[in-house]
């Protein structure tokens, strides 16, 4: 049996409570095949600010991918497995929204992601550097986002997060 990296992760120490709060849980999910760090955008590379090259990019290696918001794992009630999937679970089917399922982001209101507006979207939050209550950064693991994926999240929120 395995477990998930934010199982793995829950298990480190002093992490444990910061994960929780994050939503991860102690599942066991199937062996995953080793995957290599989200790459760096090629100098000159235009990544499209597009919801299929977010998904191509950012949310299926680094986030289902690593076996936290896949379908069957599901951290925090959120599911980044496909393009699909994944504009219902942070935007919602009538695009206006779905409420952060952390406690201090439900508190404040802030939706996963906030159409037209990155700075009140928890997802943006929590990939950037989340606050106080607010859980642990995301992804766990070995992926790191890099400066043109952040951007390329950036953008499409703010140009209205269109499916």
């Amino acid at each position: 049996m395995t477990v998930s990296v934010c199982a793995a992760a829950r298990l480190a120490g002093g992490w444990l409570a910061l994960i929780h709060i994050s939503g991860c849980y102690l599942t066991p999910t199937p062996e995953l095949e080793p995957q290599e760090p989200t790459p760096v955008a090629m100098e000159g590379e235009t990544l499209d600010n597009t919801l299929e090259s977010i998904q191509e990019h950012v949310f299926t290696p680094a986030c289902a991918g690593s076996g936290c918001h896949d379908e069957d794992t599901m951290a925090g009630m959120l599911d980044l497995s496909s393009a699909e999937v994944s504009y219902d679970s942070l935007v919602g089917p009538d695009g206006e929204g779905v409420p952060a399922a952390n406690r201090v982001a439900a508190e404040n209101r802030w939706l996963r992601v906030k159409p037209g507006d990155p700075n009140l979207s928890f997802i943006y939050r929590k990939l950037e550097l989340p606050g106080l209550g607010e859980g642990a950064p995301m992804p766990i693991g070995p992926f790191q986002l890099t400066e043109p994926y952040m951007h390329q999240l950036h953008v499409w929120i703010e140009e209205g997060a269109e499916r």
